[in-house]
Order: C-alpha cells, then structure tokens, then sequence
C-alpha cells in the first residue's frame, strides 16, 4: 500500500478509534460500517463478525494492521457492488449493455456529448458499453473518480458525521426510534 491510502486509512482508524487505546472493538467497528451505508442493526453483527474473521491474535479487538485488511476486503465489496447498482439504473432496457439513448436518459446531457463519453470508455468500438468496459471506466484513476463518475457527478462526497442518523440501540441491537434535532 502506497503511503497516501496508508495515511487515509490511518486517518479512519484513528477517527473510530474513540478511547485512543490504538485498538478497535466491536463497537467502534459499527460506526465503520455505518459510514459505509450499513443500516445500524446490520451494521451491529457485521462487526461482531468482522472482528471474530479479523482479530488474529485473539484478542478480542482489531489492530491497525488488522484493519487495514478489513478496510480493504469491504472497501472492494461495497464498490463492486456500487458499479453493478448503477449500471443497472443505466441499462434501462435490460440487455447488459449501455448506449448512448440510455445513458442519456438518466445524465440528461446532450446526445453528442454522451457518444464522445461512451467513445472514451468504450474500448471495442462498438457504440455501447458492456459492463466490464463500464466497470473499468468506473475504476478510479490518480484524481481519485473514474471517468464515468467525474463525467456524470457519480463520485458524491464522503459521508459526513452530521449526515449519521442520531439513533440509540437496545441491547439485542434492534435499532430503535431516530431521534429529531
């Protein structure tokens, strides 16, 4: 890992790290998962399972070496699962393909400017995108947003803590009433 996702990482564990102890325990592994748009209840027993398939030395809590190979195995999982999402909002009509009408259908941009798109990402010439070709389109380069998401706003900002819902849990982790601010 380059030092940069390094520092990035680092910075999340520290941020979840809420006792400064340096280790995280199943609570804190919750708030990850929140973040990366669990709802709180699921979120709750993934990390009491994240933290039983991470902890490997038994300690009942996660290291930062620990995390950074959970940080990496739910970071793959929740972005490929993010791509087939959009592309099936994209592909409209259901045959494993985009072209130009649908994706002009969802972006609203103009139909030249939506075939100059496609033309960028579309690495057989064939006038629409299957969904490997929208997949590595989707890929992040060196800014940090694929071309597709850059093109069509699809990057979206980082979950923000004051876009968490205020919500208290009871003790078998049924979510419970939203609190209003």
């Amino acid at each position: 890992m380059s030092s940069e996702p390094e520092k990035e990482v680092k910075r999340h564990f520290t941020r979840l790290d809420k006792d400064g102890n340096g280790y995280l325990d199943a609570d804190e592994l919750k708030l990850l998962l929140i973040d990366m748009g669990f709802a709180p209840s699921k979120a709750i027993k993934e990390a009491q399972e994240m933290l039983e398939a991470a902890d490997q030395d038994g300690d009942g809590q996660v290291d930062f070496e620990e995390f950074k190979q959970v940080w990496h195995r739910k970071l793959l999982s929740q972005h490929d699962q993010y791509i087939h999402r959009v592309f099936a909002v994209f592909d409209d009509n259901g045959d494993g393909y985009i072209d130009a009408k649908e994706l002009q259908g969802v972006l609203g941009d103009g139909f030249e400017d939506i075939q100059k798109m496609i033309e960028e990402v579309d690495d057989n010439g064939d006038g629409k995108l299957s969904f490997e070709e929208f997949q590595k389109a989707m890929q992040e380069d060196a800014g940090g947003q694929g071309k597709l998401e850059a093109y069509a706003g699809l990057g979206g900002e980082g979950i923000q803590e004051s876009d968490r819902p205020n919500v208290d849990f009871d003790e078998d982790g049924d979510d419970q009433k939203e609190e209003q601010d």
